[in-house]
């Protein structure tokens, strides 16, 4: 399993056969660099077959936005609003700001029409 490390704020936990640290802030709109960067180490790895997990220090903003992206860009939700709704499904918990909210669905796409 690769593991893609969203937190700024803790030391790195665990053993991953493949790790990325992409620190972003807990509550923060990411910078869009730092965020593409993040989309694009998961879709990597799940490309190349590698299971990923996705995590932050809590599981509910940061994490969330990025797995958003990939579920889109997979085909797996046909906008972001429907991704988050994947994603409470499994994880009820899962929150995101308003402003990261507004952040994803600018970025990712909002519902079409």
């Amino acid at each position: 399993m690769a593991q893609l490390d969203l937190t700024a704020e803790l030391p790195r936990r665990g053993d991953a056969a493949a790790y990325a640290a992409i620190p972003m802030l807990d509550g923060a709109v990411p910078d869009r660099a730092t965020y593409d960067a993040a989309v694009a180490c998961a879709l990597a790895w799940r490309a190349a077959g590698t299971p990923v997990l996705v995590h932050c220090a809590f599981g509910h903003g940061r994490s969330v936005a990025v797995v958003i992206a990939v579920l889109v860009i997979e085909g797996h939700a046909p906008d972001a609003d429907a991704a988050l709704a994947l994603v409470t499904r499994i994880r009820p918990r899962a929150r995101m700001t308003p402003a990261q909210r507004a952040f994803v669905r600018r970025v990712v796409g909002p519902p079409p029409g």
